[in-house]
C-alpha cells in the first residue's frame, strides 16, 4: 500500500509549508496524480485524512486532478498518448522502463521513446 507512504509525505511537506508561513488552518489541497503512477485515489484521500487528524490539516478540502500519461519520440518529436484501455496504456502503466518493447511511435515508427508525463504526484 504506497499510498499511506505518499500520504504521510504529502502531510509532512503541508505541515512544514504550514509552519514556514505561520498557518493556524489549512483548509485545502490539490493532489495531481499521475496516471501512469498507480496511485488509487481512494486509499490516498483515506491515508490523508487519517494522517491529518489532530493537525493543521484536519478537514482540509481535498481535490484530486490526473495528469494523462504520454510518451514522448526522442527520434521525431512527435508526443502521444495511449488510449485508455489500451495495451500500450498497460505498458506504459506496468512496465513504464521497457516501452521500446511494446510500442512504437506511431508517427515514424521509432523505439527511441520516453515518459513525457503522467509519473508522480504533486501537490
Amino acid at each position: 500500500m504506497h499510498e499511506w507512504a505518499i500520504a504521510e509525505g504529502i502531510v509532512e511537506a503541508l505541515l512544514e509549508r504550514g509552519k514556514k508561513e505561520g498557518a493556524r488552518r489549512i483548509t485545502g489541497f490539490r493532489v495531481v496524480l499521475g496516471e501512469i503512477q498507480g496511485v488509487e485515489e481512494g486509499l490516498l484521500r483515506f491515508a490523508l485524512e487519517e494522517l491529518s487528524r489532530g493537525t493543521i490539516l484536519e478537514g482540509a478540502e481535498i481535490t484530486f486532478e490526473r495528469e494523462k500519461g504520454r510518451v514522448g519520440c526522442r527520434s521525431c518529436g512527435f508526443e502521444w498518448s495511449p488510449e485508455r484501455g489500451s495495451m500500450e496504456e498497460e505498458a506504459l502503466h506496468f512496465l513504464p522502463d521497457l516501452l521500446p518493447l511494446f510500442l512504437r511511435c506511431p508517427r515514424c515508427g521509432g523505439l527511441d521513446l520516453e515518459i513525457k508525463g503522467g509519473r508522480g504526484v504533486w501537490v
